[in-house]
């Protein structure tokens, strides 16, 4: 949101309409410009352009958890906790968390008793004790820093491909659409 308030501080003859939807969207469909996406659920027909870095994740507990059913200290621990699972809002489809295993990658689909298709929910339900889950670091790290979350295996937990604004490569693209892209092109500072 900064990016978007100072580009439309600076170009105030542009309108930019902003529709926030955790779905999986057709941008074609809906008659939209550009969309904003995770890398790893871009289109194959789609131009895109990083945003963001990769994305830190993070496997959290609640101390009270922890407590009650013992810290996991390896992967393979993890099968016999209650992990919370997390339902794509569109698909159905469990989303598995991203592990390494030194420079291997894998995915890991949690078992538990809860599934959810909201991070809100997910955080709620990690801070009331409901089982360990795999989370974005920037939405726990406050709640690690002040002891109601712990961090566990953070060396195994990959980090998830940025976000991106992407596009249609062969249609026509507005000036408003060229502009803004430009600006975030040169703001880009990592």
């Amino acid at each position: 949101m900064p990016a978007l308030s100072e580009f439309c501080h600076q170009h105030r003859n542009i309108e930019l309409e902003l529709t926030v939807d955790d779905t999986i969207t057709d941008i074609v469909a809906r008659g939209f410009d550009a969309g904003v996406r995770i890398g790893s659920l871009l289109e194959k027909d789609m131009v895109a352009l990083p945003l963001t870095p990769d994305l830190p994740l993070s496997i959290v507990a609640s101390p009270d958890y922890l407590r009650r059913y013992g810290e996991p200290l390896t992967t393979d621990d993890l099968r016999d906790h209650n992990c919370l699972r997390v339902v794509h809002p569109t698909t159905g489809q469990l989303f598995p968390w991203q592990l390494r295993d030194g420079k291997r990658r894998f995915d890991f689909m949690p078992s538990g008793n809860l599934t959810i298709n909201d991070d809100a929910v997910v955080l709620q339900s990690l801070l009331h004790g409901s089982g360990i889950g795999c989370m974005l670091l920037a939405d726990v790290q406050v709640y690690i820093d002040n002891g109601m979350l712990v961090s566990l295996l953070q060396d195994v937990v990959a980090p998830l491909p940025g976000f991106y604004i992407y596009y249609v490569h062969n249609r026509h693209m507005p000036g408003a659409l060229r502009q803004l892209l430009d600006y975030l092109k040169e703001r880009r500072d990592w």
